[in-house]
Formats: structure tokens, C-alpha cells, sequence
């Protein structure tokens, strides 16, 4: 478990980041990724500050919250992290929010500008693995173990790759007896270190294999992990009631795509709240408007 007093320290910090990141989300001539990124970094971290509070649904909000910042980052932005980072796939996961998770599940990497910038290398294998699961597309699924495969042979990461390999092979299989030791190789010993050293939500929650786990459920594949970093209680795919947005720059995005989740502004008072259009009742803000104070 993490450290309590490190942890007080962590959300000290990103209290006194958040507000500043939503007002600077507002100012075109910042680096925008950068401030998006963090935004959608601490939405991740409340996420997991909930989860301490054993408030399942308001984790499961926070965590679609982040995963809506980073389809945003990337799709909006060209931000890269599909290059490097499976997680925003985990949070969307994690949320049990189906229409942002298939949203995910047909993320346009290769046709997107990023993926036709040489320096940029190649998006990873579990892009199109965990793609590949959630539409059922076998050819996805080849492809991604390809991936994997190519940097194995390279000696890259093998460890890792290897796990993914056979968290997606299971998966494919219906094998419940090997999805459950497929899971448990993440947490090995220098893989789980690894990931720890990387990111301190490590120590709560084990975000690679959770994104296997998730899809299992999905797919009616109960497994149970035996992981205090992979609960029963986060596997269990159990949707809110209802899924807002939190940040202006997210409700002009879905918007545009057609999305009418309600609009419910987190620190309402820094995004115009009381002049916006979508305001039912101006005198009021919304839900979440004491979060961070």
C-alpha cells in the first residue's frame, strides 16, 4: 500500500495544480497537451483517493473523467500516449461507462496524423489487442501478438510482452484457468516492481492486467485474479446511472460528436458556469464544485 503521509503529500500537490490547470486550459498560447495531460493525471489520482473512501461509484466517475481527457488528448490534441501508455484503456475500463469504452475500442490509431510521423515510432501491440478483444477482431488480435512478438525477438520488454501475449491468447480461448495465471504473471516480482517504480497508483491497483481482467468480465469470464491489486469489487462491471462531463473543453468536444451527457463543470466558478447555455439553474453550481477545496 502506499505510504499514508506521501500520499496526503501527492493530493496536497495536485490540489494545488488542478484549479490552475482548468484555468489554463482556457489560454491557447500554453503548451495544451501538457495541461490536459495533468488534468486528466489528476482526475486518475482523485479516482484512486475515492477508492480509499471505498466510494466505488464516484471512483468509477473519476475514472471515466480521465479517460474522456485522454480519448480528448489524442483525437483533439495528437497527443501520443497510445505509443506508450495502455492505462487510458484501463480507466475507461474501469469506469464501466459502455459508450466510452466503445469509443476506445474503435480509436482510430492507424489512421490518425501521429501514426504517419516516422519519428513518432509505431503505436504499441496492445492497442490493437485490447481493440482486438473488445470487438472481437481476430485480425486485430494477430496483429497486436505480432507486435508483441517483434519486440520479444528484439529483446525489448519481454517480460511484458509476454504477459500481454498471454492475457490476450486466454482471453481468445476462453480459458478461464489460463486467463487467471496470465493475470498473475503482471505481478511477478520485477514486472509489479517495475510498474510501482513507473507510477505510485501502482501500489492500489495493477493497471495492465486489470485491463485484461476488465475485458474477461465483459465477456462473461468471471475470473477471480486473487489480487488485492485486481479486487472482485473493480472487476464487477456494474454501470452508474448516469456519466457527466466535467470540463468545458470535453463538452464542446462530444458535443461536436453528437454526445449529450449531461454537462456538470468540476470548479464551476472557472469555467463560466454562470453563462453557460447549458446551465439549467445559474445560481447554482455543480456537483462536484468543493472536490479539491
Amino acid at each position: 500500500m502506499i505510504d499514508q503521509s506521501k500520499w496526503e503529500n501527492i493530493l496536497k500537490f495536485r490540489q494545488l495544480t488542478y484549479k490552475k490547470g482548468i484555468e489554463n486550459s482556457f489560454n491557447s498560447k500554453l503548451n495544451q497537451k501538457s495541461i490536459i495531460h495533468r488534468i486528466g493525471e489528476n482526475d486518475k489520482v482523485k479516482a484512486i483517493d475515492h477508492l480509499f473512501e471505498e466510494q466505488i461509484n464516484l471512483f468509477k466517475l473519476r475514472m471515466s473523467y480521465s479517460a474522456m481527457v485522454f480519448e480528448f488528448s489524442f483525437l483533439k490534441l495528437n497527443e501520443v500516449w497510445p505509443y506508450w501508455d495502455i492505462k487510458p484503456y484501463s480507466y475507461a475500463l474501469l469506469s464501466d461507462n459502455k459508450a466510452l469504452i466503445d469509443r476506445y475500442a474503435y480509436l482510430p490509431i492507424d489512421d490518425h496524423i501521429i501514426y504517419k510521423n516516422p519519428k513518432d515510432g509505431v503505436p504499441r501491440g496492445f492497442n490493437y489487442t485490447v481493440q482486438g478483444l473488445l470487438r472481437e477482431n481476430n485480425s486485430l488480435i494477430k496483429r497486436g501478438l505480432g507486435a508483441f512478438q517483434k519486440d520479444i525477438d528484439q529483446k525489448k520488454s519481454i517480460g511484458f510482452h509476454k504477459a500481454h501475449i498471454a492475457c490476450t491468447e486466454a482471453i481468445a480461448s476462453k480459458d478461464l484457468v489460463a486467463i487467471k495465471s496470465a493475470l498473475q504473471n503482471f505481478e511477478k516480482g520485477r514486472l509489479k516492481n517495475v510498474a510501482v517504480r513507473a507510477d505510485i497508483c501502482e501500489n492500489v491497483i495493477s493497471f495492465f492486467p486489470i485491463v485484461y481482467a476488465k475485458i474477461a468480465w465483459m465477456k462473461g469470464l468471471e475470473v477471480d485474479p486473487q489480487s488485492k491489486y485486481m479486487p472482485l469489487e473493480l472487476l464487477e462491471v456494474k454501470p452508474l446511472e448516469e456519466y457527466t462531463i466535467p470540463y468545458w473543453f470535453l463538452r464542446d468536444y462530444y458535443r461536436e460528436k453528437g454526445i449529450d451527457w449531461r454537462y456538470d463543470p468540476i470548479h464551476p466558478e472557472l469555467q463560466d458556469w454562470d453563462n453557460d447555455p447549458e446551465n439549467p439553474n445559474r445560481s447554482k453550481g455543480g456537483f462536484f464544485k468543493n472536490i479539491f477545496t
